[in-house]
């Protein structure tokens, strides 16, 4: 949408290859988007909302089954995530499947928001005022992971603390 729209106001433009932002997201936040032990075998990446700022037509009731077998990478979902969450549990989904909330994904202001189906809307709502960055929500049981390692940890540290800004890589 971005490149159409610079193309369409006459600014040259080009596409550098990169890192996808839910891939950074991930990796950054330890959150990976497949794991064989959790029984995810697949990711899905799909807007959290349409042009209109409404829910996006899409197979619901497929992405409320496979909630506990696949990642699903919503962008542009903060606004909505009270829509995505009770159309999720409306076609089945388990108010128990985790979920992650990323703002900021890989800069030096990334913050994590950790909760579920059930309690991610109220999550955002708590931190709605000081939201400022672009964020990512992952759905599926992989969105526990940190909490995971935390508990394998034993209480010892088990993630690296970034020292510096990530901006200045």
């Amino acid at each position: 949408e971005e490149l159409e729209f610079l193309v369409s106001h006459g600014v040259p433009a080009e596409v550098v290859p990169g890192v996808t932002s839910a891939l950074g997201a991930s990796a950054s936040c330890q959150v990976p988007l497949t794991h064989r032990t959790f029984g995810v075998n697949q990711v899905r990446f799909v807007v959290g909302q349409s042009q209109a700022k409404a829910l996006p037509d899409m197979d619901w009731a497929q992405l409320a089954h496979d909630a506990g077998k696949q990642t699903t990478v919503f962008y542009m979902g903060f606004k909505s995530v009270g829509s995505i969450c009770k159309r999720l549990r409306d076609n089945g989904a388990p108010e128990e499947t985790p979920m992650a909330m990323i703002e900021s994904a890989t800069t030096s202001n990334e913050r994590a928001f950790y909760g579920t189906l059930a309690s991610m809307p109220a999550v955002a709502k708590k931190h709605e005022a000081e939201i400022s960055g672009p964020v990512l929500i992952l759905l599926g049981p992989t969105a526990a992971f940190p909490a995971h390692l935390e508990k394998l940890s034993a209480g010892r540290p088990w993630k690296r603390t970034r020292t510096g800004s990530c901006d200045a890589c």
